[in-house]
């Protein structure tokens, strides 16, 4: 019995061991980021890294007032936004029938979708840049909304699909027995009992094209240019603005980290689904 409370003890040693050190791992890029954005460009730069040094927000004067970050800002929040809304829009009717409705080349259109969310972006990067600058819509945030559809409407009909799997079928066949539509049932109940999966999918679909960077470097360099994008503008030739590239990502961090923090029981639902349900 001393043996095993013994070996017990040494087990619990090391697994709170093997928990600070993920934790250090996992937190101490980001305390550096936040320590970097409030620190002189010298104490920046200084090796080994100041621990104690006078706090300044120089870092983020700059970054609003000599470059146009707030501009970024808002381009950002309405592509992410827009896209979301879009990706919405096409993806729930589009789930409903790969749900409920039996017809030809169904599984071979579920797999062609599931098989997009595998696809490089990097892949289709050319033919939109050339799709875009026939329609002339390079460098305008119209362009990269349709453009962040390319990886946000798979997984949008992907997680839906999941959700509307859930809702009893029997429900369906109530209505169109009395008389409904199938557009009437999407809108009267698979729209309201849906409305977790919605906001699980949203979420997602809104991180993904507020972090997304490939796409954004191509087709918006400019006007429409987001906050990743900008903020590897802050590298040049000659030097690293360590302390403006901390304040411009915790600019980007932010906002997403705090309406994280405010849906995550929707984002845990949408986890749980998702690898459950296929």
């Amino acid at each position: 019995m001393v043996e095993t409370g013994k070996n017990s003890r040494v087990s619990d040693i090391f697994y709170y061991m093997v928990v600070i050190v993920l934790t250090i791992l996992f937190i101490g890029p980001i305390l550096w980021m936040i320590m970097a954005s409030i620190k002189t460009q010298a104490d920046a730069i200084t090796l080994p890294p100041l621990i104690a040094f006078e706090p300044t927000l120089d870092a983020f004067r700059k970054i609003f007032q000599e470059e146009p970050f707030l501009r970024f800002l808002m381009n950002s929040t309405i592509v992410a936004l827009g896209s979301t809304i879009m990706a919405l829009i096409i993806s729930l009717p589009a789930a409903y029938a790969l749900a409920r409705l039996d017809f030809r080349g169904k599984k071979e259109l579920s797999f062609m979708i599931l098989s997009f969310l595998m696809m490089p972006p990097i892949a289709v990067a050319l033919p939109y840049i050339i799709l875009m600058k026939n329609v002339h819509l390079i460098d305008t945030k119209l362009g990269l909304m349709v453009a962040h559809l390319t990886f946000n409407l798979p997984f949008a009909v992907w997680l839906l699909n999941s959700f509307i799997r859930e809702i009893p079928v029997e429900l369906d066949e109530a209505m169109l027995v009395d008389g409904g539509t199938r557009i009437g049932v999407l809108v009267k109940i698979i729209l309201p009992l849906s409305k977790p999966g919605i906001a699980s999918t949203a979420i997602f679909c809104i991180i993904t094209s507020w972090n997304e960077f490939l796409f954004a470097l191509f087709l918006a360099p400019m006007d429409a240019k987001t906050l990743p994008v900008a903020a590897v503008g802050l590298i040049s030739f000659g030097n690293i603005f360590w302390g403006q590239i901390g304040a411009a990502s915790v600019v980007i961090i932010l906002p997403i980290f705090v309406f994280a923090l405010m849906v995550q029981k929707h984002l845990a639902r949408g986890l749980t689904l998702g690898a459950v349900k296929g």
